[in-house]
């Protein structure tokens, strides 16, 4: 009972410190990134980052020798910052698994047994090979992962403003052997852990950022009533959400491979409604209906389209068909574009996946060589919702802005019209 009161204490005081909606200039569809590299960003690639995209996330999954994935996000940071100081920065945390000791933080995590979620058998719980799940209802776990965050943020200030918080969600370990009453205390410390870390966040400085990742599901709903829905399960103890299986995956039919437009709706009621919750919404948007095939050893993943052949697609197929089916993802998240909500891109989360042109060696990167044009115009300031008309597979969908009329059936890949005034 006292751990439910704490929790609904903590999440009232942060609800009434929710993030105001970012500003923007509707000169062009505001958008966001969240990347890994191997190496230090190339002057080109942090100039044009820095100043194509307003919320840039940086990972902290690709690491580097020595546990220096904090080093290598602080220089990247840094980096981006020097070309455009106004850049807005934030680093990847996984809130849920223990990411293969690549932050040095991570050392002390590894040192402590009981803080590795175990089964009812006493076995460390395992999202893959060296990815040991957090045991969020160890007050010690928790107050590691906001300690130590929190001093990745000391290390590199200025240059960070804010984390992006994968795992954000409901927290849910299926298959392995974990009782209702321990996943339950896993979701009510997860929450705690968030909520604390918002607070100590906005102590350092009220705009710094926490979005979250899986906090907006394809399967979930609105809260009605009342009643706490997962789309919103850690809404009040983040900044934004980020809805990354937009318009891919869940979203897709798999008879057709074409788009499941009852689910796109879904996608677009959720976002909707957390926006108007004053929250940040980041949409992940991918290159159409997409699958995902991965190497014998889980490593490289790479997308081909569901209703085509299955064949690996190189990065001279993908800047086609990536700049292809940009229309259709830009068209259909114009259709629920605020003041607080952005877009990215690109066919996975490394730097050569679409997020930059690599004009001097154009086999070594997916994005087309001139960006995604679409993406530079202009569209003006939203005349009005958006508006459902006649046609398609039943689920065409209209909306009108100062300088563009978008239109897409959100069931049917092929059928999108942008209009520009």
């Amino acid at each position: 009972m006292a751990s439910r009161t704490l929790l609904s204490l903590l999440v009232l005081f942060l609800s009434l410190h929710a993030c105001t909606a970012q500003v923007k200039n509707w000169e062009r569809t505001s958008t966001w990134s969240l990347f890994s590299t191997g190496a230090k960003l190339t002057s080109y690639q942090a100039n044009f980052t820095a100043f194509h995209y307003d919320i840039i996330g940086v990972s902290g999954t690709y690491g580097g020798p020595n546990n220096s994935g904090e080093v290598m996000q602080a220089e990247a940071a840094a980096t981006l910052k020097h070309y455009n100081k106004n850049a807005k920065v934030i680093i990847y945390r996984n809130t849920n698994v223990n990411i293969n000791g690549q932050l040095a933080s991570d050392k002390e995590f590894l040192a402590h047994k009981n803080w590795t979620l175990l089964d009812s058998k006493g076995n460390p719980v395992m999202n893959a090979p060296g990815q040991p799940f957090f045991d969020t209802s160890n007050p010690e776990m928790r107050a590691w992962f906001v300690d130590s965050t929190i001093n990745a943020i000391h290390s590199a200030f200025p240059n960070i403003d804010g984390i992006f918080a994968d795992g954000s969600g409901t927290y849910t370990v299926n298959g392995h052997n974990i009782s209702a009453a321990k996943n339950e205390a896993l979701n009510q410390g997860h929450t705690l852990m968030l909520a604390a870390l918002l607070k100590e966040l906005h102590a350092l400085r009220s705009d710094f950022l926490l979005l979250g990742n899986g906090a907006v599901l394809d399967h979930c709903y609105p809260p009605v009533k009342g009643k706490t829905g997962p789309c919103s399960y850690n809404l009040d103890a983040l900044d934004g959400v980020c809805a990354e299986h937009f318009g891919s995956f869940e979203a897709v039919n798999k008879t057709t491979g074409n788009f499941d437009g009852p689910s796109m709706e879904n996608w677009l009621d959720i976002l909707d409604y957390t926006s108007r919750m004053q929250k940040i919404v980041l949409v992940k948007g991918w290159p159409g209906p997409i699958n995902m095939y991965c190497n014998k050893t889980g490593g490289d993943c790479q997308f081909t389209w569901l209703n085509e052949s299955k064949s690996l697609l190189n990065n001279t197929q993908k800047k086609v068909l990536g700049a292809r089916a940009l229309d259709w993802t830009l068209a259909s998240y114009l259709l629920i574009a605020e003041s607080n909500t952005f877009l990215s891109y690109s066919w996975w989360y490394s730097m050569t996946d679409g997020v930059v042109p690599c004009p001097t060696d154009p086999d070594s990167c997916s994005c087309p060589n001139d960006f995604y044009p679409n993406l530079e115009k202009p569209t003006g300031l939203p005349l009005g919702p958006r508006t459902r008309i006649k046609g398609g597979s039943g689920h065409m969908w209209t909306r009108q802005f100062e300088k563009v009329i978008v239109t897409v059936d959100l069931g049917n890949f092929n059928s999108v019209s942008l209009t520009w005034k």
